[in-house]
């Protein structure tokens, strides 16, 4: 065998040994492929259909300011959470169980 078809041979051989090599370190480098996304396990919260309200999965009703008793602070509420819709912050109820306004509405009735 002619002495440039070794080398050829030998250049090929060496070739194919680094391709593995480079094929090799690129599987290291890369994570591992992800499964597709788990389906979420519980539903959305639900949304507030009221005006000025949103949803808190622990809120406490009794502890909700109105214009009645927005002023008073001896409000003695249990800590118990309690899921549904409640004013946003800057609104109080109207009145018990009733519609969201402006804290500032209560306040200019009252005078």
């Amino acid at each position: 065998m002619p002495r440039y078809d070794r080398l050829s041979l030998l250049l090929i051989l060496l070739s194919v040994g680094l391709v593995n090599i480079v094929i090799a370190i690129a599987d290291v480098d890369q994570p591992p492929a992800m499964d597709a996304p788990a389906e979420p396990t519980s539903a959305p919260p639900p949304v507030c259909s009221a005006q000025h309200e949103r949803y808190d999965d622990c809120g406490n009703p009794c502890a909700e300011k109105t214009c009645e008793n927005l002023r008073r602070i001896d409000l003695h509420c249990s800590k118990q959470c309690t899921a549904g819709c409640y004013c946003k912050i800057g609104y109080v109820r109207k009145v018990a169980g009733g519609a969201c306004i402006p804290i500032i509405s209560c306040l200019l009735s009252s005078l």
